[in-house]
């Protein structure tokens, strides 16, 4: 049963990281991991990544924050969504890779942290692109 659940996630985790690598290809001609040469490397690169849309998610946030300073409102239920999606973040990454004490590279074996980071970072960039969004919204779009 064990050994059915670690294949199940390094499976999840190997289709995770070509939908990643399609993905990151149609935006730049190079992924940024690619010159990993081991795995160590590879969870290095891939939480580098994943820290770099946090970053930019956290500047992009900031400028929708600013951008509805008039609205003392909207500003409460923008914050009051932001926290919503850590904590659906936090539950995703858990549902993803459950663990009960358990060193999870045990669970996962040594493409954990690199999965870990990947799957952050795919639910971080997606969250920008909400936020980015509500930045673009024009006068007269209703519903932007």
């Amino acid at each position: 049963m064990r050994f059915r659940n670690v294949a199940t996630v390094l499976l999840l985790c190997l289709a995770l990281s070509v939908a990643h690598a399609q993905q990151r290809k149609k935006t730049s001609p190079k992924s940024p991991c690619s010159n990993a040469l081991n795995q160590m490397d590879m969870n290095r690169c891939f939480c580098d990544e994943y820290h770099k849309s946090d970053a930019e998610l956290n500047r992009v946030y900031q400028q929708v924050l600013k951008a509805n300073q008039a609205s003392p409102l909207k500003i409460e239920k923008l914050k009051a969504a932001q926290r919503a999606w850590i904590s659906f973040r936090d539950a995703q990454m858990e549902a993803a890779y459950p663990t009960t004490g358990e060193d999870p590279r045990l669970l996962y074996g040594s493409v954990y942290q690199m999965c870990y980071c990947l799957t952050q970072q795919t639910l971080t960039e997606d969250r920008i692109q909400q936020l980015k969004r509500m930045l673009d919204a024009k006068e007269g779009d209703v519903c932007g």
